[in-house]
């Protein structure tokens, strides 16, 4: 059911009460607000990795990246306000091509933000919540160690601020988001993966859900070990950073405090990857497992005030992944 028969059924059911309570004589109650629509920007990819943009309320997505003319999927992500998108590109040959922002209005520009070695790479990139700070993670491939870097947005100065330390229980820190007062970054810390026969090499398969605070430039994990052997692992912080969302082996979207505790009162059904919280924190769009089978069914819309759910696109659209939501 779409957000709008939602919304109208709503409506409906509110009518039939007024007028029962009308013919009876008693006063109308006062009826609670409209329950929460989608708003602001989504950020999206289809199987073949060309990204797309689409306004809240819409079907018609527009185009911004094809086969890493722009940008790879990998990290891209939106600014907060939803006005541009930040990531990296690279050449058909597979070279990068240097982080870059793609300011969204129309005739958009394509600005270089940073132009990196031949074998450098950039990855997770995400916007603090007041806009001036970008986090994201560069790997210089000739000592394969991945530094967690930040850049001035207004003034492009770039800051390292964490090196991986390149032992089986720390390989690297990815799909991280920054707390909103920019104190920390919640993410995975990875690792390898012991449980690897003796004769095949050890993968990075293995993470645990870490805090990186910007005060003291250190790294705490409050998780055990999860394999990511068969799905794609991925998370969210909540708009107030109260609450952390990934998915796990099975699928299902779980939710916890920042302590890694189960949080009470959140749905324990909903099955899928890129769980994205909406601007006003009342919805949570996501891209839905198939029940039963392998692949995603799509992108749908879960509101949190009466678990209603239903598609942000038509079935059997190509837009099955989804990246952000400004």
């Amino acid at each position: 059911m779409s957000g709008n028969a939602v919304t109208r059924a709503g409506r409906l059911a509110a009518a039939l009460l007024l007028g029962t309570l009308a013919c009876s004589g008693d006063e109308p109650p006062t009826l609670p607000p409209q329950p929460a629509e989608p708003t602001g920007t989504f950020l999206l990819y289809d199987p073949s990795g060309i990204l797309f943009t689409l306004a809240a309320g819409t079907e018609t997505p527009l185009e911004i990246s094809r086969l890493g003319s722009r940008f790879i999927e990998i990290g891209t992500s939106l600014l907060p306000g939803g006005t541009s998108v930040v990531g990296m590109g690279v050449a058909r040959n597979g070279i990068p091509r240097g982080l870059r922002r793609l300011d969204l209005a129309e005739g958009g520009e394509l600005t270089i933000l940073a132009e990196l070695d031949v074998d450098a790479w950039t990855f997770a990139e995400r916007g603090s919540p007041d806009g001036k700070v970008l986090a994201f993670i560069g790997n210089n491939m000739v000592p394969g160690l991945l530094i967690l870097m930040q850049m001035d947005l207004a003034t492009l100065d770039v800051e390292q601020l964490w090196t991986a330390a390149g032992t089986e229980d720390e390989r690297e820190f990815s799909r991280f988001r920054w707390l909103p007062d920019r104190s920390a970054l919640i993410g995975q810390l990875w690792g390898l993966d012991r449980s690897a026969p003796i004769d095949q090499p050890l993968a990075i398969n293995r993470f645990r859900l870490a805090r990186f605070d910007m005060a003291t430039r250190t790294m705490t994990t409050f998780s055990d070990w999860m394999l990511a052997d068969m799905v794609t692992p991925t998370m969210e912080v909540s708009r107030d950073g109260r609450i952390i969302v990934y998915n796990g082996q099975d699928g299902i979207l779980r939710f916890v405090t920042l302590d890694g505790t189960p949080a009470p009162g959140f749905p324990t059904d909903l099955r899928g990857l890129f769980p994205n919280f909406s601007p006003d924190g009342k919805l949570l769009a996501y891209s839905k497992l198939r029940d039963g089978i392998a692949g995603i069914d799509g992108v749908f819309i879960y509101r949190f005030s009466d678990g209603a759910t239903w598609r942000l696109l038509p079935e059997g659209s190509r837009l099955t992944n989804l990246l952000d939501w400004e």
